[in-house]
């Protein structure tokens, strides 16, 4: 994988009262790619809706976990790890939410351009389940990234 990347990160939540209510939120961006050791790390910026402020992600991906740390207007530390439940304190200009991620899977798949990972968890605010969810990340090389994603 090349150090410039172009990440697609899918969101989807389930309404649980029926299947028809799912709602997905789909963003690309321009980011970096390395690898250490068996971790690997994707860096990337997001531009908050109706302001000029830019929130730095970074994923740390390994086989079985997932960490999404954001810093900038939203503040928040994310960790993913199958059979595990994990909270977190979601920092927003409004105020702070408590959040917990009963994770259910992390899958990762790799090859030379491309790197998949997906995550099913239950997600609970304040300690109440709220909904169940799906994360689908993709990570291309910038190259074929820029061929997927042709306009």
């Amino acid at each position: 994988m090349t150090k410039e990347i172009l990440v697609a990160i899918t969101g989807l939540q389930f309404d649980n009262s029926s299947e028809a209510e799912t709602e997905e939120i789909k963003t690309i961006h321009a980011g970096e790619y390395y690898q250490k050791g068996d971790t690997h790390y994707v860096m990337f910026e997001e531009q908050e809706e109706n302001t000029q402020e830019a929130t730095s992600n970074l994923l740390k991906i390994k086989e079985g976990f997932v960490s999404l740390t954001k810093k900038g207007l939203v503040n928040v530390v994310m960790q993913f790890e199958k059979g595990k439940k994990s909270m977190t304190s979601y920092n927003t200009p409004y105020g702070n939410i408590l959040m917990g991620m009963d994770t259910h899977l992390v899958e990762m798949t790799k090859e030379e351009e491309h790197m998949k990972v997906e995550i099913r968890y239950a997600l609970e605010v304040n300690y109440e389940y709220l909904t169940d969810c799906t994360i689908n990340i993709d990570v291309y090389s910038k190259e074929k990234g820029s061929e997927i994603f042709r306009p």
